[in-house]
């Protein structure tokens, strides 16, 4: 052990890396407990010592010590030192595990995004998970981040992250790049149809479709529907509202499917209101705040809810009212959930557990409401 302990070509770090120097001295002392140098009770070199011969900061020893210790790798014994345990960290791996979270805004989405909008939900969710789980994370927010030279390679340097977790519909050229890394990934909120890359999504077809279904129900046969221009949920939801349209042997009108920009400006209330010019009796909404412009449209025309106009909508936990306090019926996508899956399923991939391509879809929830109605019968 004194060998081992004042043998100082055993505590070189590479001189070009740009992986920070605290990581590196955490793998340095995690590859010589692999190699079977360093046992269970055994003590590590002292901070002073161990910083003079890497010719780094003291505080950068105690970093790298510290966060194996939260690991249960290191006891740290105050006045005796440092020693190895001969406990497997967090996640059972045999050396800590780091894995980069990245946060993906789709291109056509405002930065200023609110903070209690689905996606930071989401993200703080998966930041808890992995919190939970003893995990690093790396957070990115812009798309751009992602699509500059070199930027996804350099943040998905396998020397830094064990694995991945891309949140919200990452654009076609990043899927690309994600397919080449050699990680594992997990996209949250989002698929890669064709591609052999884990998924965690929402069953966002069958939800769209139980609404309709529900308003078929009722008595509904003239039913719209209002979507975001873009983006994979938004397609699929309105696969499953014409899914059960068709169904029902009913028609879907052209007029009847309505793409409203998300900044919901006038143009996004002047769709709704020629939607609402057609004159359906109920419609199903993309998302809560859709719902909300859909009310507000009805309301400028003297339609009251749910008495001439019956409202549903696919909503995230808690954002499924609409002015006034009415309740709305809405199918709920729980963010919490997308986050504990996401996470759970990177580390199951970095442990070497199902390597298979999996995608888990979750299904979305049944808020109860008073905003829907069976329609007016016709004077």
């Amino acid at each position: 052990m004194v060998n081992t302990l004042q043998n100082k070509r055993l505590w070189a770090l590479p001189k070009t890396s740009h992986i920070p120097l605290y990581q590196q001295i955490q793998e340095c002392v995690m590859a010589h407990i692999e190699a079977g140098r360093f046992k269970p009770g055994d003590p590590l070199p002292s901070y002073p010592w161990l910083s003079r011969t890497l010719g780094v900061a003291d505080k950068t020893v105690r970093q790298a010590y510290a966060e194996l210790n939260r690991l249960g790798v290191l006891e740290i014994k105050k006045g005796k030192g440092t020693f190895v345990t001969g406990r497997r960290e967090a996640g059972g791996g045999s050396r800590a595990v780091r894995t980069g979270v990245l946060g993906v805004l789709p291109p056509n989405l405002p930065i200023e995004i609110a903070e209690d909008s689905f996606f930071w939900n989401a993200m703080r969710a998966i930041q808890e998970a992995a919190f939970g789980e003893h995990l690093d994370s790396l957070v990115l927010n812009r798309g751009s981040d992602l699509r500059a030279p070199g930027q996804a390679e350099r943040f998905a340097d396998p020397r830094r992250f064990d694995g991945l977790i891309v949140l919200a519909g990452p654009v076609e050229e990043f899927l690309a790049r994600v397919q080449s890394l050699k990680m594992p990934v997990v996209l949250a909120d989002a698929q890669a149809p064709g591609l052999p890359i884990d998924s965690v999504s929402f069953d966002n077809a069958g939800a769209a479709g139980e609404l309709t279904l529900r308003l078929i129900g009722l008595g509904h046969q003239k039913i719209g529907f209002v979507r975001i221009p873009r983006g994979q949920p938004a397609a699929e939801r309105e696969a499953g509202y014409r899914h059960a349209m068709g169904a029902a042997g009913l028609p879907v009108r052209p007029a009847w499917v309505v793409n409203v920009d998300v900044d919901l400006g006038e143009s996004g209330a002047s769709g709704i209101d020629t939607l609402l010019g057609e004159g359906v009796t109920a419609l199903v909404a993309f998302n809560g705040n859709l719902a909300l412009t859909a009310a507000e449209c009805a309301q400028r025309r003297g339609l009251a809810v749910p008495r001439d106009l019956s409202i549903a909508a696919t909503a995230s936990a808690g954002n499924w009212l609409l002015h006034g306090g009415v309740r709305l019926e809405a199918a709920v996508f729980d963010a919490n959930e997308l986050g504990r899956r996401s996470v759970r399923r990177l580390v199951d991939l970095i442990q070497g557990a199902d390597l298979q391509p999996r995608r888990d879809v979750i299904k979305a929830t049944r808020a109860e409401g008073a905003s829907i109605a069976a329609p007016k019968p016709i004077a």
